[in-house]
Parts: structure tokens; sequence; C-alpha cells
């Protein structure tokens, strides 16, 4: 029996970081990216870095909970290279619809391309998805 409670103790212990290290930023970041054909983690003369950059988009990727910070870099990165503004929200959970709602108020006012990626864990849940 206390061999069971150790090993349950190091699964809960161990699950949240699993996690955080196999879903950061950089996962999203890199299968969109790929699949856009884009450049990753290209840099400006200022030294910072567009996370995406296709043949015509200056991408950003965020939590949603941070949509307003990378809805700014998408601008910035926009008037660096000429390309149009871009942001890619990542979705962890469901209700971080509403950080995707705020941001979409935004996108469609200052013409801001906005997409949204699931984390593999939300998709794997058994939670009906409400599709934008």
């Amino acid at each position: 029996m206390n061999k069971v409670i150790i090993y349950l103790v190091l699964i809960f212990a161990l699950t949240p970081a699993v996690y955080a290290k196999t879903f950061q930023e950089a996962y999203y970041q890199n299968i969109w990216c790929s699949q856009n054909r884009g450049i990753k983690e290209y840099k400006l003369n200022d030294e910072t870095r567009v996370d995406c950059l296709t043949s015509e988009y200056a991408c950003e990727f965020d939590f949603a909970h941070k949509w307003y910070e990378g809805f700014t870099q998408a601008l910035w990165y926009a008037h660096n290279t000429g390309k149009m503004p871009c942001l890619v929200l990542i979705i962890e959970k469901p209700t971080d619809f509403v950080y995707y709602e705020r941001a979409r108020v935004l996108s469609n006012k200052y013409g801001v391309r906005l997409w949204f990626m699931q984390s593999p864990l939300y998709l794997s849940s058994r939670i009906t998805l409400r599709r934008y």
C-alpha cells in the first residue's frame, strides 16, 4: 500500500513539470511555423525576434491570457518587416476563449490576423469545443 502512495505522489509531483516542458510556446511556434513555411525567431535590427515570419505575416505567439502583449508585439513586428501583423493565441482551457474574444475585437479593428492553437491536453479532454 505504501508503494502505491509513493508512486501516486511521484506521478502527481512530476506531471506538471512534464507538461510545462512539453507544451511551451516554442512547441506551438514550431508546429505552426513549419506548416506555414515560415522562418522561426527572425531577428530584427532592434534585436527583437519575430516568432514566425512568413511571406505574408509577421507572427507573434502567446498564451491567451497574455493576448494584449502579443497584440502589440505583432504590430511592432509588422511595422519593422513590412508584413501583415499576425497573432497566434495558445488556448489551454475553455476559459481562455474569453481572451481570444478580446483579441478578436481589436484584431478586426486594427487588421491583425488572429489564429488560435489548442493545447493537446485541452484537445484530449472530453470538453465540447466552441469553434470560431
